[in-house]
């Protein structure tokens, strides 16, 4: 008897579209196998209407509903929240769509997705979507060989809708080994990137502080040239610097605020040879030189070149590359013919862009008498701008006077001027 009313109720539900049918037994509700059919509710999920085989709508809780509050499998509890959608299992009071709960204590499977193997990086998904539309997935997945991994998958279409189960490309993934890897399927270390270059990682919102990778080159990038590098030990907020790389460059160990290129604060044990790729130059000239005009000063030549680094000569006037304090030395060749006596005087311009203009205290003057011939050195520390040039002058009394060569027969030539300078610091 108790299969043919339950195959006409299951027809009946067939004929009429209805979505539920709730079959219990009045002396026992609520957890056990039904063993007398009295009272049977079937629910319309499609509109409001309920038909009731005995009693009325409030004969269970005493409220009005059209819903199944209750449902019972194999002493496990899934409850309908008759005041709202929450569905429960384990609580008759979900608080969220779904909540699952056990009052089993340490590590619990609580939900399970499981899909049948197809092949390798391929698994069963969370999905989730917005007005019609999925936006991303994590995805279990078999690495091979049963491993198993982890993939969050995203889609970025700009404004259009993919449907509900429209491809999604993976962005992130966790192998079996617990690498994780942005942009690449393959992380080979705890933390593995794309094969791309540019910026990789940054740390502060808004402005550029991290790390970036070009072609044979790692980059550590702050946001300006007031941002330093540091390193130490300890915490962030109380960070113990022992080694600082300003933004401009300066390297300082032992001290925060480098004021050269390298500034080093305690003792310095060198077991190797300290290079040093100093700016220098060597220049003279191997022809005699006249001057014009009694008491006019004149560029002195300076057309050899016998050594130079990091210095530029035209016209014999020299460009300085580097900022910096320089050395100058210069010792001409002076003569006076015969009959000729007077004074040689020689000092250095500086052209600063615009107009050349004497240096201050560098002049130095030689008496000669006829026939006379000595040589007047030209020494002078002096603080350089790059690009800014400088050239020696001189002015004589008398138009006897000269720079003179000379031809030594077993000895190298003596020009009329040698010329040195070297930067000497900061």
């Amino acid at each position: 008897m108790k299969k043919v009313v339950f195959s006409i109720i299951v027809l009946f539900l067939i004929n009429i579209n209805f979505a539920f049918a709730d079959i219990y037994s009045e002396d026992n509700l609520y957890g056990q196998p039904v063993t007398n059919i009295t009272h049977i509710t079937i629910y319309n999920l499609n509109s409001s209407d309920f038909w009731d085989s005995l009693n009325t709508p409030s004969d269970i809780d005493g409220s009005l509903y059209n819903w199944i509050n209750f449902w019972n499998r194999s002493g496990t509890n899934v409850f309908l929240h008759h005041l709202g959608d929450n569905v429960g299992i384990g609580t008759a009071s979900p608080n969220d769509y779904l909540h699952i709960l056990t009052t089993n204590t340490g590590n619990q499977d609580m939900l399970s997705l499981e899909a049948a193997y197809e092949a390798e990086h391929l698994g069963p998904a969370l999905k989730f979507i917005r007005a019609g539309s999925v936006l991303a997935r994590i995805r279990g997945i078999e690495e091979g060989g049963w491993d198993g991994g982890l993939t969050f998958e995203v889609f970025e279409v700009n404004g259009g809708s993919i449907g509900r189960d429209g491809a999604t490309t993976e962005a992130m993934r966790i192998d079996q080994y617990g690498n994780v890897g942005i942009g690449t399927a393959s992380p080979n270390y705890p933390l593995t990137f794309a094969a791309s270059t540019g910026s990789k990682i940054n740390l502060f919102a808004g402005q550029n502080w991290g790390m970036g990778i070009q072609a044979q080159l790692i980059q550590f990038i702050t946001h300006s040239s007031a941002g330093d590098f540091t390193f130490g030990y300890g915490i962030s907020d109380a960070l113990t610097r022992i080694m600082t790389i300003e933004g401009t460059g300066n390297v300082g160990i032992g001290t925060v605020s480098p004021t050269h290129e390298l500034n080093v604060v305690g003792d310095l044990n060198v077991t190797g040879t300290i290079i040093n790729d100093a700016i220098y130059a060597q220049l003279s000239d191997l022809n005699d030189q006249t001057f014009a005009s009694a008491d006019v000063g004149q560029a002195i030549n300076l057309t050899t070149t016998d050594e130079i680094n990091g210095l530029s000569v035209s016209e014999s006037n020299v460009t300085i590359s580097i900022a910096g304090v320089y050395s100058i030395f210069a010792q001409p060749q002076v003569t006076a013919g015969a009959g000729d006596a007077g004074n040689f005087h020689m000092w250095l311009e500086k052209y600063n862009t615009t107009q050349w203009l004497n240096v201050s205290n560098s002049n130095v003057e030689l008496t000669l008498d006829s026939l006379d011939e000595d040589v007047i050195p030209l020494i002078v520390v002096i603080k350089l701008n790059a690009n800014e040039k400088i050239r020696v002058m001189g002015s004589v009394s008398d138009t006897g006077i000269k720079l003179d060569t000379q031809d030594p027969a077993t000895e190298p030539t003596i020009p009329s001027i040698i010329f040195t300078m070297y930067r000497v610091g900061n």
